[in-house]
């Protein structure tokens, strides 16, 4: 709010189609920060599948404004959502199936396993492409 951007009922930064922020040219808001909605209209919930998809699609959009072209529209889907009630409790939502109970904890373990290293990659090879340096493994 001391920037003066608009702000949702969650205090997530509200964007445009583009992601962008109303009225700041070429300022893009992403992931938790940001009220990303699906076609419908509706939130879509803050996970780590919106945050990878929300940081492609603006990178996108930066780069076709750094390149004096028009952004695009952004449409992100998930593809599910596996909550973690406590303990070894969890709820797995995909769509049109629905699992409860201590299977849903170990998908979600395992979701967040799949998600770690090639996230990692994806942040390196990112940090790469922006510095210009030499990729090191740690």
């Amino acid at each position: 709010t001391k920037m003066g951007v608009a702000h949702d009922s969650l205090g997530q930064i509200i964007v445009d189609k583009y992601l962008q922020v109303p009225g700041y040219e070429g300022a893009f808001a992403i992931g938790d920060v940001a009220e990303i909605k699906d076609k419908k209209g509706d939130h879509i919930p803050d996970t780590a599948q919106v945050a990878i998809k929300s940081g492609m699609a603006a990178a996108k959009n930066i780069k076709l404004l750094l390149n004096s072209k028009k952004p695009v529209g952004v449409t992100i889907k998930i593809k599910g959502l596996a909550i973690a009630l406590g303990g070894r409790y969890a709820i797995l939502d995909l769509g049109h199936i629905r699992v409860y109970g201590i299977l849903s904890y170990y998908a979600k373990k395992i979701a967040e396993k799949i998600y770690k290293w090639p996230l990692w990659l994806r942040c390196r090879y990112g940090l790469f492409r922006i510095t210009k340096c030499k990729l090191k493994f740690l």
